[in-house]
């Protein structure tokens, strides 16, 4: 009866210390739907660039922006498809980056024209687009395309340049992107413009061996950062952003999110992983397949924001917490 006894008193402590224990254990991040983008069908299909409340992102072959001041469910559409033959945008148009540059806005957005059957193989180069408010926008041209020629639809591949990610730095915007050819694995690349002559057509010179000499229509570029290994496959996606007097990337490879910083933004550090994925993505389907990373930084926490497939296989935005290597 005493042992009994004793175990009555020992008990609501243990239970107290259990509760305590787990209260201050620090919880796993758990990856979780945003919810002001849930109504938006394959969002992200790219990077997601916030400027002060606004959010642009792709939804489709569209680009979007969602504003919390209209409400908390409230986007519409900023740019698409341009339906002009043969134009670089004629079926998709969607934005990367979108920068305020002296209370102008600019867009840096991707464009697709798909000349076979179907969405794929699609042909990609990367335009630009003004506006005088963020909401209504006027396409400024193409001004980046790749130097290779448009592959045939048998060979049944991507090809051009896509998915840009702006960010401006002494001076400059630099504008990092993907470059589709059939020389190299998916790798990303830069060009460069002065942030005053950004209108002129030739202003954009893309970084090749070493020096910015080649134009960004239709010229060579080395790439700034690839795979660190043959499993990874490509290392593509870029969502740059400057942090802290630093370049701050995150990437997607086959085997998930890497983030790598630099000083100039030409020498990478090496890759690490942020976000490893439970399958190889050209393998994954359904709740197994991630793409398109984002890193925003709210309240002091870093968020990794994604698209992540259903089983319906349409992807939707998602979110996690992470800590930066």
């Amino acid at each position: 009866m005493r042992k009994s006894r004793k175990w009555l008193l020992i008990l609501p402590v243990l239970v107290l210390a259990i509760v305590v224990i787990a209260v201050l254990l620090p919880k796993a991040p758990v990856l979780e739907t945003v919810r002001w983008a849930s109504l938006n069908d394959w969002a992200p299909d790219g990077a997601i660039s916030r400027v002060g409340d606004r959010w642009y992102f792709s939804s489709g072959t569209y680009g979007r922006v969602y504003d919390p001041d209209f409400g908390s469910g409230w986007n519409q559409d900023v740019i698409g498809p341009s339906n002009v033959p043969e134009a670089f945008d004629q079926n998709y148009a969607a934005p990367g980056s979108v920068l305020q540059i002296n209370g102008k806005w600019f867009m840096f957005y991707h464009g697709e024209s798909h000349e076979c059957a179907g969405h794929f193989p699609f042909h990609a180069g990367i335009g630009l687009a003004t506006s005088e408010d963020g909401y209504f926008w006027t396409r400024q041209g193409q001004i980046l395309s790749t130097w290779e020629e448009r592959p045939t639809c048998q060979e049944n591949r991507a090809s051009g340049v896509g998915y840009p990610s702006a960010v401006q730095h002494d001076g400059y915007i630099y504008l990092y992107f993907v470059s589709w050819t059939s020389a190299e694995a998916d790798a990303t690349h830069v060009a460069r413009c002065e942030a005053e002559h950004i209108l002129e057509s030739d202003c954009w010179k893309k970084y090749f061996q070493g020096d910015w000499m080649e134009p960004g229509l239709g010229g060579h570029s080395t790439p700034v950062l690839s795979r660190s290994s043959e499993a990874e496959l490509y290392l593509a996606a870029p969502q740059v952003q400057i942090s802290e007097g630093t370049f701050l990337g995150v990437f997607e490879t086959n085997l998930g999110f890497v983030t790598a910083t630099s000083q100039d933004g030409i020498v990478w550090s090496q890759p690490k992983t942020i976000f490893e994925f439970p399958k190889p993505h050209i393998e994954a389907t359904g709740q197994d397949w991630y793409s398109y990373p984002t890193l925003i930084r709210e309240d002091g926490q870093w968020w990794l924001y994604m698209a992540r497939q259903d089983s319906s296989l349409v992807h939707h935005m998602h979110r996690i917490a992470v800590t930066l290597p």
